[in-house]
């Protein structure tokens, strides 16, 4: 498995552990959206997993600029165990 796959399958359980759910997305003719949704505590969010070090591509920041900006959606970048435990503490009920 992938690192970005990892950490994906490591953000999955965390939020099936804390009673959210998720959703593996994908998207018709746009290019540069976001991997996952998540839905937790009656909140939602996008989230574009990338593997250690890693950052998002330039198109991929201006997709989730539009999905911020007009969409008024929260799209996170997770990237790390630490981002994963901290996007827990600040999101869960």
């Amino acid at each position: 498995m992938t690192p970005e796959g990892e950490l994906s399958d490591r953000l999955k359980r965390r939020i099936k552990a804390a009673g959210g759910q998720y959703r593996k997305i994908e998207w018709s003719a746009h290019h540069g959206a976001p991997d996952l949704l998540i839905m937790i505590g009656g909140r939602h969010f996008f989230i574009e997993m990338k593997a250690p070090g890693k950052k998002p591509e330039r198109h991929q920041l201006h997709e989730h600029e539009i999905m911020r900006t007009i969409g008024g959606c929260d799209v996170r970048v997770i990237d790390s165990v630490e981002a994963i435990e901290e996007f827990i503490k600040n999101v869960c009920p």
